[in-house]
């Protein structure tokens, strides 16, 4: 009232308003700010009076009443501040409130995964930060990248020279899908990157396997740390000589000091597998984190969506792109794809 072209600057909108004079006052200046007219004193008696509403906005007096109180314009946002903070503080005891029942009534990780959805839905519901959109600030970024000389990829190495030429590595915020039918070597092209990020390059990865144990992938990347063949690594006792020991304790040793986490539940959702990649998220604050899903299909998915496959993968991949955002990780996920390539002379996908 006082200060008009401070409207520009308002993130609210009457419905965040809970006093009911306020609420409808604010109300009245939106419809103002629509027709392009003047917000001020008589203006909001104008309207509210044609529209019979000059009761609801509290009268004349107490329009008049808030034009004369003492304000500067340097405290409007950490007013607007207060004012959000409290809206949300509403909305998420009414929340709360709500969820009690439907804890009782949910599977345990399905009921985390939509309390999450809906308190940041809360903290999303208004625009608080400050950001103009300004492009200044990523202008100057662009011309310090350009500006900076490379040797080698920007993004986190996949582990093969000609793929890290060609994708530039593994960058933030990217999903990556590796396709292939079964049996040609996903998981161990994906170990590879594994040991590549984790022993190589100390970065943090987190694995999620739901065709092998914890102990099968482990065997599998100390045989591959190690340079131990394969076939020696199926009995030890009567196959290996002093030197494989060596490796072996060797490896063993590396990757209990890596960033490496391996989740192998037979069975898993996106509720899980966002639950575990905060959790790691949290404990290497912003290491660039690669996250290795095999595989794809194997991931549950809505049951809503059971009779549409197709459909319940695109979910899936949406959630898991949300998920690199979130975080500004990389999702590598493996997909399977149907034999019926061998009947095809060109066996490209």
């Amino acid at each position: 009232l006082c200060y008009p072209k401070l409207y520009e600057e308002c993130n609210l909108s009457h419905q965040d308003i809970h006093n009911e004079y306020y609420r409808n006052i604010l109300s009245v200046m939106e419809f103002l700010n629509k027709k392009n007219e003047t917000i001020d004193v008589m203006s909001i008696v104008d309207v509210a009076s044609r529209t019979g509403k000059i009761e609801k906005i509290g009268g004349i007096k107490l329009l008049t009443e808030m034009s004369g109180e003492q304000f500067t314009p340097s405290s409007f946002a950490k007013n607007q501040k207060i004012l959000i903070e409290n809206k949300r503080k509403y909305e998420t005891l009414l929340l709360m409130n709500k969820k009690m029942n439907e804890l009782l009534e949910e599977d345990l990780s399905t009921f985390q995964e939509k309390l999450f959805t809906d308190l940041n839905n809360i903290t999303d519901s208004t625009v608080t930060d400050e950001d103009k959109g300004d492009i200044k600030e990523a202008l100057k970024e662009v011309i310090e990248d350009m500006q900076t000389e490379r040797n080698g990829t920007t993004g986190a190495s996949t582990g093969f020279i000609m793929l890290d030429d060609y994708l530039d590595g593994f960058k933030r915020e990217k999903l990556v899908i590796i396709g292939a039918r079964p049996g040609a070597g996903k998981t161990a092209i994906m170990l590879n990157m594994v040991k590549t990020h984790s022993v190589d390059n100390k970065g943090p990865s987190v694995v999620f396997n739901m065709e092998m144990s914890s102990s099968e992938l482990i065997k599998r990347m100390i045989s591959n740390i190690g340079n131990i063949e394969s076939g020696l690594m199926r009995n030890p006792m009567k196959t290996f000589k002093e030197k494989h020991w060596n490796d072996t304790m060797n490896s063993i040793g590396v990757l209990g000091n890596s960033k490496m986490r391996i989740f192998d539940k037979p069975s898993i959702d996106m509720a899980y597998i966002k639950q575990k990649c905060r959790s790691v998220a949290r404990e290497f604050p912003n290491e660039h984190m690669l996250v290795f899903i095999d595989y794809l299909q194997l991931i549950k998915g809505d049951p809503k969506l059971e009779t549409n496959k197709n459909l319940q993968i695109g979910e899936i991949s949406k959630a898991l792109k949300v998920l690199t955002r979130e975080l500004k990780c990389t999702v590598i996920c493996l997909s399977q794809l149907g034999r019926s390539v061998e009947q095809r002379q060109d066996k490209r996908p």
